[in-house]
């Protein structure tokens, strides 16, 4: 590797709303010579209308290249993108996100003196919450695992990975879906065999809510949203992963995006008899991909699972929910099997290490109030997860 690595970053625009200089300038802003390079990808709409946003910026820092598949999705130009890129480092970066200044030096020379296959970074949201995706062991930030430290919280992958790692990944944004098109890809990632270090120091990726136009902004119905991870469980490089990844995906999985959803209202959409057998088969196919997952679930949420699949009515989501509304400190604290209550993705495992980061938060002068477990990203897939905790 040269002096320093070189970092490419992909982003995605769709719309000539979006603030891309914003995006593009944070990334390369305050970067040494010949280090970043940022690709933006126009979606449906000029190339040229992008490029006048851009003017005046330094022309080889970055390049636009037109894109059109006619999907109203982020994966189709996150997959071209990233078939064009040939740095060292990669990442996927949202068109109405920015980095705080200082990102880029401080994550080129992290990068140069580490050389990790991936490197995460810390993201908050733009009312200054920060996330504890992922919410790791006390003190640990190099090497992580994908259960011991909660890496698939982090649904997006959005973190530096190395131009080698992604090479060998088999599957990229999966496409045809609208939402979820980041898991398959994102479970591979934070599951490879290689050095996956979170460097908290770092200055932050900062998720903005000024933007309501977002192409995964949209509630869907139950089958649509479960799809990417039907798709997911069928793959035969995912069911070869070792089986304390796979419950760690089944963990996050139903705690993400079935259970948060089905807390989140009275009534939802699946209130229909349709979406309930959607839920049902699920939460089948979760207990075969991943047998044994739900002793890690605490009893109201194991309730819950087994509520889902008794019946094929809509009943039984309505058995859900009340499994889930029951809030005693027994049903939520005490996993389905106690000897696991305490263990990493146990439901007071997780409380232990919210106090250890409340600990942490503090000591750097952040206040507990500004951090959560997961934050938004750049899907509803992301978005989902924090309301994990």
């Amino acid at each position: 590797m040269a002096a320093h690595p070189l970092i490419e970053f992909v982003v995605a625009v769709h719309t000539e709303s979006r603030p891309i200089r914003r995006a593009v300038e944070s990334c390369i802003t305050g970067a040494p010579a010949g280090s970043v390079r940022v690709l933006v990808v126009a979606h449906e709409i000029s190339a040229a209308s992008v490029e006048a946003h851009l003017d005046g910026l330094p022309p080889e820092s970055y390049r636009v290249l037109p894109f059109s598949d006619g999907t109203p999705s982020p994966a189709g130009p996150f997959n071209f993108g990233l078939s064009q890129v040939d740095a060292d480092y990669v990442a996927i970066f949202g068109s109405d996100d920015y980095f705080s200044e200082g990102f880029t030096a401080a994550a080129v020379d992290q990068l140069r003196r580490r050389s990790p296959d991936v490197l995460i970074y810390p993201v908050r949201g733009q009312t200054g919450k920060l996330s504890e995706a992922p919410l790791t062991r006390l003190g640990r930030q190099r090497g992580l695992r994908p259960q011991r430290d909660r890496l698939l919280y982090r649904t997006a992958p959005l973190a530096l990975i190395s131009r080698d790692v992604l090479r060998r990944a088999p599957v990229l944004m999966s496409p045809g879906h609208r939402t979820g098109e980041d898991l398959a890809f994102s479970f591979w990632l934070w599951t490879i065999d290689g050095v996956i270090d979170y460097d908290k120091s770092l200055p932050t990726y900062i998720v903005t809510d000024d933007v309501v136009d977002r192409v995964t902004a949209v509630q869907y119905p139950w089958g649509e949203l479960l799809s990417p991870m039907f798709e997911l469980l069928a793959l035969d490089w995912a069911t070869a992963r070792p089986l304390a990844a796979r419950r760690a995906l089944a963990i996050k999985c139903t705690r993400v995006s079935i259970l948060s959803p089905l807390r989140r209202a009275a009534r939802s959409p699946a209130d229909s008899v349709d979406d309930a057998r959607a839920l049902a088969e699920i939460v089948r196919q979760l207990r075969i991909f991943a047998p044994g997952f739900e002793r890690y679930l605490s009893i109201s949420e194991a309730a819950a699972l087994g509520a889902l699949t008794r019946d094929a009515g809509s009943q039984n989501v309505t058995q859900a929910r009340r499994a889930l509304a029951n809030n005693s400190m027994m049903k939520t604290r005490i996993a389905k099997n106690p000897f696991y209550s305490f263990a990493p993705e146990g439901p007071s495992g997780r409380l232990v290490d919210y106090a250890l980061a409340k600990l942490r938060s503090q000591s750097d002068g952040v206040t507990a109030g500004e951090r959560q477990e997961t934050g938004p990203a750049l899907s509803p897939s992301q978005q989902r997860d924090s309301d994990s905790s």
